[in-house]
């Protein structure tokens, strides 16, 4: 775990490096380190659909390329609601919204999306 030895303040300010420390619980420390080891995740997938896209008319992935995001998309599901249902597939939970804005901020969503439009941008599926 990152440790800061020492803070230094400075009486200048400089807009463009503003950011704020703030203490928080190890419950939301855990949530935020379960979402960013999703990114990197999905982040490949998404560069590798898209260099697969551009290589021709179709689009052949193997399992191995999916399983991951496929295993990241499933633990998303769960953890951004409640219900006893384990199931991502047919899950109906009700919505964790702490997780939900946690998940917007570090732009998982944008992910997501991005990934379900690329068949489409890339002109492989007809809208």
């Amino acid at each position: 775990m990152w440790r800061a030895e020492r803070v230094l303040c400075l009486g200048e300010t400089f807009e463009e490096d503003v950011f704020g420390v703030q203490a928080v619980s190890e419950e939301i420390l855990s949530a935020f380190k379960t979402v960013i080891a999703q990114r990197p995740v999905l982040s490949r997938f998404l560069q590798l659909l898209e260099a697969k896209l551009d290589e021709g008319k179709r689009c052949v992935l193997e399992f191995k390329e999916v399983s991951g995001a496929k295993a990241v998309l499933g633990d998303l599901i769960r953890f951004l609601t409640v219900d006893t249902n384990d199931d991502p597939l047919t899950r109906e939970g009700a919505p964790v919204k702490p997780h939900q804005k946690l998940v917007r901020d570090q732009k998982l969503v944008d992910i997501v999306l991005d990934i379900t439009q690329a068949p489409f941008s890339k002109g492989h599926l007809k809208e």
